[in-house]
């Protein structure tokens, strides 16, 4: 802009130094059309932030991970005249759609009577509730002078569902299995005894399959038991994102919840009796062991965000200062820290299963995840009797390894 004012500087000056040494008619039509150019400018800038319309819409409000959806946009000069350059700028394109900056705007002229369309196919790489839309036009006038910010424009809210994984690993198969039989000794005030066996039926929990006589068989066998036997699985999201950069947590965002909700969904199908907790500006609890309550989850899955605030510890000795019945623990986190160690061996001694599951940080490349373990914690935990599985995604489902 500050070269195109010295063109038009030197341009003037030339133009008045024309008109004195050649006074006329021609060299003062001249000097005068240069020196009111500015004013002209502005003054049919001004006239097409007023006159031009726009409509926006998209084609779809709810989609998942990976949908493609198509944003429509039209802009109408009702007027006599062309409209000065436009410039469109829109959202959510780098974090969302990973669209390159030329195709995050783009100059154009509408002309009389007429209207501009413009239509993008944009595919959703991450869940989440985004804004989808234009940010703000830019107005120019033709000589480049002056520019405008057009802002007052609403913008598009879509919800984009993270992708339901299939689970394909019998690690926590086994150690609800192997769960169910520890809490039967710990449960005081519940004591179950195991009386019978008998034909496993549909509806039958996890904990009740006798695993190593349904291997002998052939075929699925179930215990009776006497009693109370507890069928409650708690599982803790962290959902502090480490102060991560903008494109690394939402990465970290996708894995963590794309992992847990496959593990959810796969619980809720044995009809294991499950809680949800994760801390966002307070805890929160999501609670059922009917599968057909799944949207429940699916919906929270969808709407949650992490954020800076590390309270996974005090959540965690919050929910469990309140509940004294022994369960199975899961610990969704890539949080290795002494305290958080020390408060799950307590947990293990007073009669609960625990279960970390961890992100493998080479899978994502994040660098400042790098040193949230420590390899003496890990040693902890495995003198403990407590395992640890890394969550690995690959096409569409999901593995858990021994970390």
């Amino acid at each position: 802009m500050y070269k195109r004012w010295g063109v038009y500087g030197i341009t003037l000056i030339c133009s008045m130094v024309f008109n004195r040494s050649y006074p006329g008619y021609i060299s003062s039509v001249l000097f005068y059309s240069i020196l009111m150019l500015p004013i002209i400018s502005l003054l049919h800038m001004g006239l097409t932030y007023t006159v031009f319309e726009l409509s926006h819409d998209v084609d779809q409000r709810f989609v998942s991970k990976g949908d493609t959806l198509t944003y429509r946009l039209s802009l109408y000069n009702s007027s006599y005249l062309i409209l000065a350059p436009m410039r469109v700028h829109y959202i959510s394109s780098e974090d969302l759609f990973h669209l390159d900056k030329a195709s995050q705007s783009a100059w154009f002229v509408i002309y009389p009577k007429s209207q501009q369309d413009l239509h993008k196919q944009l595919t959703c790489f991450y869940r989440g509730n985004y804004p989808v839309g234009i940010d703000y036009i830019r107005i120019q006038d033709f000589f480049g002078f002056f520019s405008i910010v057009y802002k007052e424009i609403e913008q598009h809210k879509i919800l984009v569902y993270p992708n339901l994984l299939e689970f394909k690993s019998s690690a926590i198969r086994q150690v609800l299995s192997e769960t169910a039989e520890s809490i039967v000794g710990h449960d005081i005030t519940n004591s179950t005894v195991f009386t019978d066996i008998r034909q496993y039926m549909p509806g039958d929990a996890l904990n009740k399959i006798h695993w190593k006589l349904s291997a002998k068989k052939g075929t699925w066998i179930s215990k009776e038991y006497t009693g109370h036997i507890t069928n409650t699985t708690y599982f803790f999201l962290d959902t502090c994102d480490f102060e991560l950069s903008n494109e690394q947590r939402v990465i970290y965002e996708d894995y963590m919840i794309e992992g847990s909700m496959a593990m959810i969904y796969s619980f809720l199908k044995e009809h294991v009796h499950l809680k949800l907790y994760y801390d966002y500006h307070g805890i929160n609890m999501v609670e059922t062991k009917r599968q057909s309550d799944f949207d429940k989850f699916y919906d929270v899955f969808a709407h949650l965000s992490f954020y800076h605030e590390n309270a996974y510890f005090d959540m965690i000795s919050k929910v469990m200062g309140q509940d004294h019945e022994s369960a199975h623990l899961i610990f969704a986190t890539q949080q290795i820290q002494p305290k958080l160690v020390h408060y799950w061996v307590q947990l293990k001694n007073r009669g609960h299963e625990i279960t970390v599951i961890m992100v493998p940080v080479s899978r994502l490349n994040l660098q400042r995840l790098k040193n949230v373990s420590d390899e003496r914690l890990l040693q902890v935990l495995n003198s403990s009797s407590i395992p640890i599985y890394s969550m690995g995604i690959d096409e569409g489902s999901l593995r858990l390894e021994v970390f």
